[in-house]
């Protein structure tokens, strides 16, 4: 994978995953607890992909 393509696809999960995180807080407002739990675990987790996806260096 290219460094550019890789960049781009680590920003884009990061995206998604504060994406998710935001939607684990309107969740936990209007009381879907397990709904905001799943949702912020695969927020954390997509983000966290994200941002390794990023700081990853290419191997010579």
């Amino acid at each position: 994978m290219s460094v550019k393509l890789r960049l781009a696809v680590g920003v884009v999960l990061v995206g998604v995953g504060l994406g998710f995180l935001i939607a684990s807080i309107y969740l936990m407002y209007i009381y879907h607890v397990m709904a905001s739990l799943f949702s912020a675990i695969l927020g954390f987790t997509v983000t966290s992909l994200g941002i390794d996806m990023i700081k990853e260096k290419k191997p010579v």
